[in-house]
């Protein structure tokens, strides 16, 4: 186990201190503009749970969730600099668990949100059998930006990769393949930074903090990556170098224009003590229009390096290969299978209506997951998504259900139904 050094982990606190400390300075000078909003969401769902399946023991069918969220934002700025504060709370609620499920569900939950970040901005208010209200700050941040250079240190979050699907370039906090709210990603403790060069490329860098199972801060547990975004030519690529978890991992992203289509690649490989991983993913996506409807539509390959070689669909093969199941569990990887293809398009049915399919198969065992996705703008401050997933696929497939050996029952879900309402403020 490598240690952090306190000094590091000082720099990470002064630098807060010293960005808040140069905003005010600079307020004296300039009036400072404050800007505040928010949403409140609320998401019912409902999923058929098959008879023979593990999860019976876990929930009664149809198996019922409600949740609730609101995010209330403050963003202050003034000249160079600006500041974030987010705060979000979560109310869940699960009519439809057994007692071993709620018993399943509490014995995962006795840690907050935040056990493993920096920074401890997280708790629980409300926990009983079938409830929990939780609530956080999400994002927490200092920034100064120049003519050509960007300082950022706080909770904040962080995309990369051309993945439109899967994305096994964005390693901090990556959303799931089948995820309906993409809207704002789980904010991390980091030091980020950006320099623009004259020529317009430009390099990012970025230092990750995390607490291990002793609430150490370790390099076995952080991420610190450089990032160099170019063009040659029409071309953009990316170049990644990363240390992740105590593992190096070195990457190479690209974009480029095929006729009127537009096609992204980016491949990643990963440094183990026992050997390299190699992951890849590339799409081509095009848009069109059809009948006097905007259509776009892609589609993706996606090669998952950690994914199980012999198709032991299982619960104890995926424990027989600790790698992806620290990815798993760590939410970096959503997929156990190695070769897979992704196809999704984006129809405009009016203007406040949107329609997006998508179909993900799992080209070894052929299971699949088929998502409807519908987006209403229901009023400029209402928004209303109406989802339906059905997986796919024989027993013991992926989609179709895993085996769960000490069991003797798949782990297998059947079609699933969640509506989400959104008021803006």
């Amino acid at each position: 186990m490598r240690a952090v050094s306190r000094p590091f982990l000082w720099f990470f606190f002064a630098g807060i201190l010293m960005l808040a400390c140069g905003g005010v300075c600079s307020s004296i000078a300039e009036e400072p503009s404050l800007e505040w909003s928010g949403f409140l969401k609320y998401q019912p769902s409902v999923s058929i749970v098959p008879s023979n399946s593990a999860y019976r023991l876990l929930s009664t069918s149809p198996s019922y969730t409600h949740n609730a969220v609101g995010r209330f934002t403050l963003d202050v700025s003034h000249g160079h600099w600006r500041y974030a504060l987010h705060y979000q709370a979560n109310a869940n609620h699960e009519p439809s668990l057994t007692l071993l499920g709620e018993q399943s569900r509490d014995a995962s939950s006795l840690h907050t949100e935040d056990a493993h970040r920096l920074m401890t901005l997280s708790d629980t208010m409300v926990r009983n059998d079938t409830s929990t209200v939780t609530h956080r700050i999400d994002r927490f941040s200092a920034t100064y930006s120049g003519e050509s250079t960007v300082l950022k240190v706080g909770r904040q979050a962080i995309s990369w990769g051309n993945g439109l699907i899967f994305n096994p370039m964005d390693i901090v906090n990556p959303f799931d393949p089948t995820a309906i709210d993409t809207e704002y990603k789980t904010g991390d403790d980091m030091l980020y930074g950006q320099y623009l060069l004259p020529s317009g490329h430009d390099v990012q860098a970025v230092w990750v903090a995390r607490r291990d199972e002793d609430h150490a801060v370790t390099q076995d547990v952080t991420s610190s990556a450089v990032k160099y975004h170019g063009f040659w030519g029409v071309q953009e690529f990316d170049l990644l170098l990363a240390e992740h978890f105590g593992e190096g991992v070195a990457a190479f992203g690209t974009v480029w224009s095929i006729g009127g289509a537009i096609a992204r690649a980016d491949v990643v490989v990963t440094d183990r003590e026992e050997k390299s991983v190699f992951s890849a993913v590339a799409n081509l996506s095009y848009s069109w229009n059809m009948m006097g409807k905007n259509v776009s539509a892609s589609g993706e390959y996606y090669f998952n390096g950690y994914g199980l070689e012999q198709g032991d669909y299982s619960t104890v093969g995926i424990m027989q290969n600790p790698a992806l199941a620290q990815r798993l569990a760590r939410g970096e990887v959503f997929n156990i299978g190695r070769h897979y293809a992704g196809m999704s398009a984006t129809v405009e049915l009016h203007p406040l209506w949107l329609l997006t399919p998508l179909f993900i198969v799992n080209i070894e065992d052929h299971s699949a997951m088929l998502q409807f996705l519908s987006s209403h703008d229901l009023h400029e401050s209402a928004r209303l998504l109406l989802s339906a997933n059905v997986p796919t696929g024989n027993e013991g497939t992926e989609y179709g259900g895993i085996n769960a050996t000490l069991i003797g029952q798949p782990l297998s879900r059947g079609p699933s139904v969640t509506a989400q309402l959104a008021w803006y403020f």
